[in-house]
């Protein structure tokens, strides 16, 4: 069985002096129950450990892991978790072994009954069958002990600091492992410049690889209460390709290895799918949605505003820190693993751990980090989510004060990412507030969208502005004289100038009037008492909107009189590939832009708050449908809220519909296009030298070297419509606009049905099709008319096209004749 303990070289001497656990203090020793002698040791006590990458196989699954070498081990050891994820065998052992601590104790209650023969293992390029007692262990999943080390005969380099094997020269790094420390190999590189000196002996704090193990049982847990009579999701498997089932594999052994996740037997299953990064690698994504419709609201409390302006009191000095993967520090309830199955090609399995997309993990969470912090609640700590502020009057008392903060998420083994926080600070940032010795202030970075609002250059975007504007003019002192100017510019001064004034693109005489006027109005919407501070307790409700070019959003609240006032403005451009993106998928974007702007806000509020659109297909968002990957990441965001969707008309959503719309996000290269046909409606798409013959020589063909626009424009001193009908339309650019569509003279009629109807990639569409699609971008009078005429004397319609009906009838046998001549 190995050295005994009592005969063990570490215990002849004094014990080494400690001020922190070592690594292995969490670890377990081992003996046969009959033995009456101390325990054998399972860990060695030395400081240098050696730590090997290992691929085991078992009967279904595979995984990949970190592996302790240790030479006073007497037994290999495999933690349950793993062995039970790998399917592997297990038997009984002849009789339990026990466990002791590195004190020599026994631990009450902790013996292993089973092992495992020979599992198929892959060290480096060494490969072998190697057995496992299957026992608890912290830190690592493996450890090699004494009959894996006869079994390999590795030779170890203990001044070199290395491992290898006489026939693969495979070599490990020893890696020095200081007190208090898992893995220093594995620590993550801290930059020191960003953690001041008097909390430097908390870096571990701050290690993201110690943040994405499996946190430790707690009594706090996630639980998933179903609504009674609600019918169970059914499992579902998407197909998927090669990369993304290779992806899913290494996906399921990696979770497996660190014990997030567990082969299951549940009764339902999410279905699982990838969506595509910037990188153009993988994400992987679970849709919730089904389960999260039918799961009960956790009605947890937030913190309120009121409360952070209690804590603010005195304050001088301020310290911010954001948790890193938060909600993956909550294990779900052993009886509610089974609701977070998700179903693929591998199988089926659930989380150990809290999953993203899933509902109710912020109240959850913030049960957790308040009974965590609770000592320190409101003596200078205020709390949201993962997001924790500290406030002090002086610098000793708040370094004090910070050491305590990290101290406890030490001891809970929570971790807080450094490039997020803020020490020892004069003026923080946090929830939307500038927080400072003089107290709260609005962020300017919520108004700044409004604060840029850039100058407008024509008729639309001043109304736009203006329209926006009008919302707040009962809060605006003066509003109207304000406005004088800005109004002036729209009013009509004469016949001669209405048609130029009255053009939506026509340009404006902005004068320095004007501008002061226009620069005041913006100073007036970031004031008191037009905006509000939001308030948690109240119903917060969100106006949402997207243009061809940008999106906006205002995020509002009614104050004690029942009228709306904004908490926060936003507006942002869209990129080249969103610009891209069909309308309802801009429209959605603007709303899941809003939820992560004002999120602190929003998430786990208990009231729920309502977002308005004016785009009535973005109800299938969260309803089950076929969705693409994109769309779902979206949706399962958009189920950590507890919101209302409700729609509008376009004119009623006059805010975000200004700010989705302002000068600087426009593009006027876009928008003189935009006013004409595009390239591939003019455009033809000849595929052969005898479809080129077959088009008429008269016919002019409008793509990008013809001369159209300029014969349009001729066309139009020559039509008598115009002549007499001048009022009736708007002339912009030289072309004539009649109900803000492009007006076709008389003389280019045929022209234009020959282009949208004869042409190859018109396709001879019927009657109604057809005039549907001019009847976008084109008027004339009697335009309907002239249409039908033109297709009922089509050649190609007339000869090709079946006429409508009754189909013919089946065909039926001929009676046989009795008499000559019978049948004629």
């Amino acid at each position: 069985m190995g050295h005994r303990a009592a005969e063990c070289w570490a215990r002849k001497g004094e014990p080494p002096k400690a001020t922190k656990p070592t690594p292995a203090a969490g670890r377990r020793a081992e003996e046969e129950v009959r033995a009456p002698e101390p325990p054998e040791r399972l860990v060695s006590q030395d400081k240098r450990m050696i730590v090997v990458p290992i691929c085991l196989s078992g009967l279904e699954n595979r995984a990949t892991c970190r592996a302790f070498v240790d030479c006073g081990c007497s037994r290999n050891i495999i933690t349950p978790e793993l062995a039970e994820a790998l399917k592997c065998q297990q038997t009984e052992l002849k009789a339990p072994i026990a466990f002791a601590q590195l004190d020599g104790s026994v631990a009450a209650g902790e013996a292993s009954t089973k092992e495992i023969q020979g599992i198929p293992c892959k060290i480096g390029k060494w490969e072998g069958r190697i057995s496992f007692v299957v026992a608890p262990i912290a830190t690592y999943n493996v450890i090699l002990g004494i009959p894996w080390l006869e079994q390999a005969n590795p030779e170890v380099d203990w001044r070199g600091k290395s491992m290898s094997f006489k026939e693969q020269q495979t070599q490990w790094e020893i890696s020095k492992i200081a007190e208090g420390e898992s893995e220093g190999d594995e620590l993550e590189e801290i930059n020191q410049e960003l953690l001041p000196p008097e909390y430097r002996d908390f870096v571990d704090v701050f290690n993201q690889k110690e943040a994405s193990k499996l946190p430790p049982k707690r009594n706090i847990e996630v639980g998933i209460e179903i609504t009674p009579g609600a019918n169970l999701p059914k499992p579902k498997v998407y197909p998927m390709s090669v990369q993304e089932k290779e992806e899913l594999r290494k996906y399921i052994d990696k979770n497996l290895a660190r014990g997030f996740i567990k082969p299951s037997s549940s009764p339902l299953g999410a279905p699982v799918l990838f969506r595509r990064k910037k990188d153009n690698s993988l994400r992987l994504c679970i849709d919730y949605r089904n389960l999260n419709a039918i799961t009960k609201d956790n009605k947890y409390p937030m913190p309120l505003v009121k409360d952070l302006i209690t804590v603010l009191k005195k304050g001088s000095i301020f310290t911010k820190l954001d948790l890193i993967e938060a909600y993956h520090k909550l294990r779900i309830k052993p009886e509610d693993t089974w609701k977070t199955a998700f179903s693929c090609a591998f199988g089926l399995f659930e989380y150990l751990i809290l999953p993203f997309g899933l509902k109710n993990g912020g109240s959850c969470f913030m049960q957790l980090i308040n009974e965590i912090l609770h000592p320190l609640l409101y003596r200078g700590v205020f709390i949201f989510l993962d997001d924790i502020l500290i406030v002090s009057e002086d610098r000793e008392q708040h370094i004090e004060l910070v050491r305590e903060v990290l101290q406890k998420l030490r001891e809970a083994k929570l971790y807080a990412k450094l490039s997020k926080c803020e020490f020892n600070k004069t003026q923080i940032d946090f929830l939307g507030y500038r927080i400072s010795p003089d107290g709260l202030a609005m962020d300017p970075s919520k108004v700044s969208d409004v604060k840029e609002w850039g100058v407008p250059q024509t008729r639309r975007q001043l109304q736009s502005f203006l329209g926006f504007a009008n919302f707040y003019r009962s809060f605006i002192k003066g509003f109207a004289q304000i406005t004088a100017p800005l109004t002036e510019l729209l009013k009509t001064k004469g016949k001669g100038e209405t048609a130029k004034v009255k053009a939506p693109g026509a340009k404006l005489s902005w004068t320095p009037e004007c501008q002061k006027a226009f620069e005041t109005l913006k100073e007036r919407f970031m004031e008191e008492p037009v905006l509000k501070h939001p308030d948690i307790q109240s119903p917060f409700i969100i106006h949402c909107d997207a243009s061809d070019c940008a999106y906006g959003a205002v995020l509002l609240q009614k104050d004690q009189n029942g009228n709306l006032k904004p908490c926060g403005y936003l507006s942002r451009k869209f990129s080249e590939t969103e610009k891209c993106w069909p309308i309802w998928e801009k429209e959605a974007l603007a709303i899941l832009k809003a939820l992560e702007c004002w999120r602190h806000f929003l998430e786990g509020s208990e009231i729920p708050f309502e977002v308005w659109s004016d785009h009535k297909n973005l109800q299938y968002l969260k309803s089950p449908r076929k969705l693409s990957p994109k769309q779902i990441r979206w949706a399962q965001y958009f189920s950590r809220f507890n919101f209302q969707l409700k729609f509008f008309q376009g004119k009623q959503n006059v805010l975000a519909d200004a700010l989705s719309r302002m000068p600087q996000h426009e593009d006027v290269a876009a928008a003189k296009e935009g006013t004409l046909f595009s390239e591939r409606q003019w455009g033809l798409a000849v595929s052969t030298r005898a479809q080129a013959q077959r088009e008429s020589t008269a016919v002019v063909k409008f793509d990008e070297g013809d001369s159209w626009e300029k014969e349009l424009i001729q066309s139009y001193e020559r039509d008598q419509w115009i002549s007499s009908n001048a009022e009736k339309g708007e002339q912009k650019g030289g072309f004539w606009f009649v109900k803000k569509k492009l007006y076709i003279p008389a003389i280019l009629w045929t022209k234009i049905l020959h282009r949208f109807h004869n042409n190859q990639s018109a396709g001879h569409m019927g009657i109604t099709k057809t005039t549907k699609t001019i009847a976008k971008h084109c008027w004339w009078p009697g335009m309907r008319k002239d249409i039908k005429n033109y297709i009922t004397q089509c050649d190609d319609c007339a000869m090709n096209k079946s006429r409508g009906g009754k189909p013919m009838g089946l065909l039926q046998p001929v009676a046989e004749p009795t008499r000559a001549f019978g049948n004629v």
